[in-house]
């Protein structure tokens, strides 16, 4: 999991990754095989008290002093927008690459992300295109910057580079393992594809870790042409893992022989003395953060993937709530509150908390993006509509969870996936505001309705593309998320929040049976807590964002033998 190291953690060995460790691991396999490429697939954003202080910059040191020779942009890279990245690109002494980027709106960017690089390594030069998912334009805030096909812009830019006699070519980028895949089998004259996103684990034999692998380093895909052979990787997340690949070229630049697996970064790797001495200089500034506590929590706060972005979980309901309580306003004569309902989209929190203190740091891995709250109007049908979004997207699929998915306050929703999309959302509850005591109401289509979300979400973000059309008036509260729920967690501290039976499937009603325990059948009561066993004890990916691994590899030509070595984080 994306969770900070705590001292115990790091004393029972069970702290991986950090700059140090992966500068250690680059410089030990560098010595070895002198020409080296070091990739990163994106993601270097966001999630963390060290970008919460200090935004990019500290990630574009590091990356400097490891020496990276090329970076891809991943979405969270436009959390901040245009203006938090530009200063990372400044500062970094090597190429960011995207070939699925018009920059011809946003002049910032211009001259500071390219289609692609070309590496000299030992004699010999290597392409890299870059590329960068489509979803940034609904799961992030890039802009005036338009993003386009995957394929053509990668197998434009291709042709570029074959044309200047370049025949080794490795696509960067951060798409997602599926993309990846089609990226290999269709486009012409590609040899590697090094990818982030999905936080995809590959490996052979037995995992060092408890991952589970999803195939075998690399995956080998057959050109579309059956000409050669493509080798896809991805090496999970968190900087856990530095993958290394070995790869041999013949003299007309196919692929003929590879090896490599991801290298686990854990305690038996020594950290770095000079990278500790740079990080040294940042802590002052981060223990004042670090170490206030604002809260405590005696319940596990559960960012569950799977959970969160299927089901009702607590983390969700608590966000939520949190947003509410930021936004009761005095009464009028009459209603109680000029705003009765919260969404949050899952994808917003990153992190789960187990039972104890809250500190800032912890507040902000768990909900790091720091978007607005506002009150928008809309109808009913719009908020239905919102759901049936939700509901088509709906998915237990590990790789394919919609980040989208509503967790609410001051709502009842009912769903059946089994029926088609579009109808799928079987009943709609909200809480009256024009009543001297809050109940639940069906939803009525035609009324309107306040609706506290984030900007991100009215904004358009997670394909939420009824906005802003649909709203039909917007007052701007302007309070940052992050922040209410830091403020929250100090007002209503402990924390206890727990499942409330606010967002329910048909095909589990059984589960939401409210007859007292003691009523029920002993035999009942022991399927029942076996079926809560059962859930709780999946292992689903948990995380504050999708940081991609180093990827290590190693190019070798059948005559000139350079061992080239590429790394993406």
């Amino acid at each position: 999991n994306s969770a900070p190291c705590t001292s115990e953690a790091a004393a029972s060995g069970k702290c991986f990754g950090g700059v140090a460790r992966l500068r250690t691991k680059v410089k030990e396999i560098r010595s070895k095989y002198p020409n080296t490429v070091l990739l990163d697939a994106g993601d270097q954003f966001q999630g963390t008290l060290w970008f919460y202080k200090f935004g990019g910059l500290p990630a574009a040191t590091f990356m400097n002093i490891i020496r990276y020779d090329a970076m891809a942009i991943g979405n969270h890279e436009f959390d901040t927008k245009v203006a938090g990245l530009v200063p990372f690109l400044k500062n970094v002494t090597f190429p960011v690459v995207s070939s699925n980027m018009n920059l011809s709106k946003t002049q910032a960017l211009q001259g500071l992300i390219k289609p692609s690089t070309v590496l000299e390594i030992g004699g010999q030069k290597v392409g890299v295109v870059g590329y960068t998912t489509l979803e940034t334009a609904f799961i992030s805030s890039p802009e005036t910057v338009i993003l386009t096909d995957e394929i053509s812009a990668i197998q434009a830019e291709v042709d570029k580079l074959k044309s200047q006699g370049i025949d080794k070519i490795i696509a960067l980028g951060h798409s997602g393992y599926a993309t990846d895949l089609e990226i290999a089998r269709r486009i012409t004259d590609v040899d590697i594809v090094v990818g982030g996103h999905t936080n995809t684990f590959l490996y052979n034999g037995t995992a060092p870790s408890n991952e589970k692998p999803e195939g075998v380093y690399p995956t080998v895909v057959d050109s579309q042409d059956k000409s050669h052979k493509v080798l896809v990787i991805q090496d999970y997340a968190y900087g856990k893992y530095l993958g290394e690949l070995h790869v041999t070229f013949d003299d007309q630049g196919k692929v003929t022989s590879w090896s490599g697996n991801p290298v686990l970064l854990d305690n038996s790797v020594p950290q770095d003395s000079e990278t500790l001495e740079v990080i040294q200089s940042y802590l002052p500034e981060l223990e004042l953060l670090k170490n206030t506590t604002v809260g405590r929590t005696n319940v596990d706060l559960m960012a569950d993937r799977l959970q969160c972005r299927s089901k009702e979980c607590n983390l969700g309901n608590l966000l939520a709530d949190a947003y509410m309580a930021a936004n009761i306003f005095m009464p009028r004569d009459d209603s109680w509150n000029e705003v009765s309902m919260a969404v949050v989209n899952a994808g917003s929190f990153r992190a789960s908390i187990k039972t104890g203190p809250i500190t800032i740091e912890s507040a902000i891995f768990i909900h790091p993006f720091r978007n607005t709250l506002d009150i928008i109007t809309v109808k009913g049908q719009t908020i239905k509509d919102m759901f049936e979004l939700v509901a088509s997207k709906w998915t237990t699929e590990i790789g394919e969870l919609y980040g989208g998915f509503l967790q609410v306050s001051g709502l009842h929703i009912l769903y059946d996936m089994t029926r088609p999309k579009g109808s799928r959302v079987v009943q709609i509850k909200v809480t009256c505001t024009k009543c001297s005591v809050p109940k639940l109401e069906l939803l009525n289509l035609n009324k309107e309705y306040k609706l506290l979300c984030s900007s991100y979400i009215y904004k358009g973000g997670d394909g939420f593309q009824m906005f802003p059309a649909s709203i039909l008036k917007k007052q701007i509260i302007g309070k940052i998320d992050t922040d209410v729920f830091i403020d929250y967690v100090k007002s209503h501290s402990p924390i206890t929040t727990g499942l409330q039976g606010r967002i329910r499937h048909v095909q589990d009603l059984d589960d939401l049976d409210l007859t007292p325990c003691e009523q029920r059948p002993a035999r009942e009561q022991e399927v029942n807590k076996t079926r809560v066993t059962q859930w709780v004890n999946k292992s689903h990916p948990v995380g504050q964002q999708d940081f991609p691994q180093p990827t290590q590899m190693v190019i070798e030509l059948k005559k000139t033998k350079p061992k080239i070595q590429a790394s993406r984080e």
